[in-house]
């Protein structure tokens, strides 16, 4: 699998420099220095991402979000962030044996960095070669930014609903409060949303969890435990606490 993605790297390079279309600059080094700032367009629309050399007004830094919201994305996202150098390969294993069993695109294996190299860099039209250009760019990222630095961007740039980016914004729409100020159950409910932030959302809409968002919700607490992030008394209070928004 390790052979295939380099294979991949390299021909994503080659396509890049033999296309006709013009290729938007991608230099993930600049990330070191500059804030990638995302900018919503509307309803329906893609939104675009600027790099700026100010820090954002509702830039977070990842030492001010509680722990517990931290890991409970890093679950729900990539399990193995810490460990991987950009691709998970036993993710992307199982994503193709399940979409072969399927027989159509079900499941996915994007990593915590793919998705910031996808949402910086490149425009949301799914293509080969924008999946190429991406495993490219995720190569570049992982030598050239820290697991923090990576982890700190994608969590400021996250959709978190319609017009929903980053967790600052997403914490203050579902609970308005700072994202510092989160405490496990709500960190959870945002993790649990990014998979399907417009479609997951629907329990803060209707004022009620989904069965399916409470399930996940309880799972994620279960590992949280089961790491040792919660202890026994806390798993119990977490998954008996009502969310705010709820009736």
């Amino acid at each position: 699998m390790r052979i295939l993605i380099v294979a991949l790297i390299t021909l994503a390079t080659l396509m890049t420099s033999c296309t006709n279309k013009p290729v938007p600059p991608q230099n993930p080094e600049q990330l070191k220095n500059h804030y990638p700032v995302v900018h919503y367009q509307g309803p329906n629309k893609p939104f675009t991402v600027t790099l700026e050399r100010r820090l954002p007004e509702n830039w977070t830094f990842l030492t001010e979000i509680p722990k517990e919201v931290v890991r409970a994305v890093l679950i729900s996202e990539d399990w193995s962030f810490y460990s991987h150098e950009g691709f998970d390969f036993g993710q992307i294993k199982e994503a193709v044996e399940t979409n072969i069993e399927r027989g159509k695109f079900a499941r996915g294996a994007s990593t915590i960095t793919q998705q910031v190299a996808k949402n910086v860099f490149l425009d949301q039209n799914k293509s080969l070669i924008r999946k190429l250009r991406e495993a490219n760019l995720t190569v570049q990222l992982e030598e050239h930014l820290s697991k923090n630095r990576i982890l700190e961007m994608y969590l400021n740039i996250a959709e978190w609903g319609e017009g929903i980016f980053g967790i600052e914004q997403a914490a203050r729409f579902y609970f308005k409060k700072s994202p510092k100020n989160l405490n496990v159950k709500e960190g959870v409910f945002l993790a649990v949303l990014l998979p399907g932030p417009k479609k997951y959302s629907q329990s803060f809409r209707e004022r009620e969890l989904t069965d399916f968002i409470r399930k996940r919700i309880n799972t994620i607490l279960g590992k949280l435990h089961s790491a040792k992030v919660l202890t026994d008394e806390e798993l119990d209070q977490w998954k008996n606490t009502k969310l705010s928004f709820e009736k």
